[in-house]
């Protein structure tokens, strides 16, 4: 990667979520970016699928620092707070550990802007150097103030929800106190940046009390992937984007394979879905990138 005289450094960061999402929209970003002049590179969570779409001559591509353990014993998470915390953000040694390693990385890219794509830690380090930095993505990833419950659908203890975020702020402390910072009034000030963009509509927000807000609208890319339809048919077309971890992911197949439709479904992992031949005969799979345009 040649880097222009006097380029500005950007650095797009992914660290939570999954899925192609965060990827196609951020090399739709640093597409554009390259236009104006700026050298941009990738910290990412998942580098097998950042590889086919960052070619090497465009883009410095590294593995961005994450939590890859599990919190047992504990509910799934209703808020920020509780998300952080199955994130690794419960313990101020890994935490501190992690945020060592996104001001490695900014320093070896010798960053002057963070971009962060759903990434709280690369948030927190880039607040611990006085490094620029915007978010970027869909709504859940930058929480509304204060951090509402999204687990609507059960009750959630206020008890809970209260200590939860009392620990993850206390952990956040203890590490920008470890890097000469002050600390936060409360965790929702964590997410304060210079900027925010939103990549969906204000009807599709996660949070839909937000207000005014900056939203970039759904980013769709054009000639990027597979055209996913070979040919014409006066069938309806669905595409389905499924998860191998999808919840009742077996009576979904089933239910598409019922309609009287040309039925294409992503599915990245298909090996544990015992499914009958007649089903498999009535849609398409596959685990490639679809060109949404098409």
């Amino acid at each position: 990667m040649t880097k222009p005289d006097n380029s500005p450094n950007i650095v797009i960061c992914w660290e939570l979520g999954g899925g192609l999402g965060h990827l196609v929209k951020g090399a739709m970003l640093a597409r554009r970016l390259l236009e104006r002049s700026c050298t941009v590179s990738f910290a990412v969570r998942d580098l097998a699928s950042a590889h086919p779409l960052l070619p090497e001559d465009h883009y410095c591509l590294v593995q961005a620092p994450y939590f890859d353990g599990q919190l047992h014993d504990w509910a799934p998470p209703a808020d920020y707070a509780e998300l952080l915390l199955h994130a690794g953000w419960g313990q101020a040694s890994g935490l501190q550990a992690r945020v060592r390693g996104w001001r490695g990385l900014f320093d070896a890219l010798n960053a002057d802007l963070i971009i962060a794509d759903h990434s709280p830690t690369a948030v927190l380090a880039a607040r611990t150097q006085g490094t620029p930095c915007v978010q970027w993505g869909h709504g859940f990833g930058v929480p509304t103030r204060p951090w509402p419950v999204f687990r609507t659908w059960e009750p959630t203890p206020v008890e809970r929800l209260a200590q939860v975020r009392q620990h993850v702020l206390t952990t956040v402390n203890a590490v920008l106190g470890q890097f000469g910072e002050p600390g936060l009034d409360a965790p929702d000030q964590l997410l304060n940046t210079a900027a925010c963009f939103l990549t969906t509509w204000p009807e599709l927000d996660h949070y839909p009390d937000r207000g005014s807000a900056d939203y970039c609208g759904p980013l769709w890319p054009a000639g990027i992937g597979e055209v996913p339809w070979a040919v014409d048919s006066a069938l309806p077309r669905i595409f389905a984007y499924l998860r191998p971890n999808l919840p009742g992911l077996p009576a979904v197949i089933r239910a598409l394979a019922a309609l009287d439709a040309d039925v294409l479904v992503h599915l990245s992992d298909r090996s544990g879905l015992e499914l009958a031949t007649t089903t498999l005969d009535r849609l398409r799979f596959t685990d490639r990138l679809i060109d949404i345009h098409a």
